[in-house]
């Protein structure tokens, strides 16, 4: 069960470093932080 988590982990990192490419830095830190965001919500609810 914890390498499934590690998995999804890696997967929400993956996802929030390529919103660093994300022209306005506002709109960058909005979207790495709802990433991470969902990334806890799912994993609540599993």
């Amino acid at each position: 069960m914890n390498d499934h988590h590690d998995g999804d982990t890696r997967l929400t990192e993956q996802v929030v470093a390529s919103f660093g490419r994300t022209p306005g830095p506002r709109l960058c830190v909005l979207m790495q932080s709802v990433a991470w965001q969902f990334h806890a919500f799912i994993l609540d609810r599993s």
